[in-house]
C-alpha cells in the first residue's frame, strides 16, 4: 500500500472468490498455481470474511506488488491481524513440510492437518 503497509493479494470486490483471485492475478502477467484452501477466517477486527489458498505463482513482479522471503517477512508492516497470525502458522509449516487449514477467527479456531496422501 502507499503507506507501506503489506497484504497479501486479495479477488477484487467485483469478482470475489477463486476465480476473481487468479484473474486478477493472471492479469497482472503472474501464471498462479491455487493448490488448496488454507485459511477461513472470520476477521473480528474489520467485520469481513477472509478466505486464504495455498499456492504459488510465477512471473515477473508486477508494479506494486513485492515478493518477499518467509524468513525475513517485516512483521510490523502486515496490517491485518488476522493475515499477519495466518503468515506465522505458514511460514512455520513451511519449514516442516506440513501443511494445515484453518478455520476460526484471528485470535481462535481449529487447525486440521493435510495428509499427505
Amino acid at each position: 500500500a502507499a503507506d507501506g503497509t503489506l497484504s497479501l493479494p486479495a479477488a477484487p470486490g467485483k469478482v470475489p472468490g477463486l476465480a476473481g483471485l487468479r484473474e486478477m492475478l493472471v492479469t497482472r502477467g503472474l501464471q498462479p498455481e491455487l493448490e488448496f484452501l488454507y485459511a477461513v477466517y472470520e476477521d473480528r477486527e474489520t467485520g469481513i470474511h477472509r478466505i486464504y489458498y495455498h499456492g504459488q505463482v510465477n512471473g515477473p513482479v508486477p508494479e506494486g506488488m513485492v515478493m518477499i522471503p518467509l524468513d525475513i517477512l517485516p512483521w510490523d508492516r502486515i496490517a491485518i491481524t488476522a493475515e499477519r497470525s495466518m503468515l506465522h502458522r505458514y511460514q512455520q509449516e513451511f519449514r516442516h513440510g506440513a501443511f494445515s487449514i484453518y478455520q476460526g477467527d484471528e485470535i481462535s479456531g481449529k487447525v486440521r492437518q493435510i495428509s499427505g496422501d
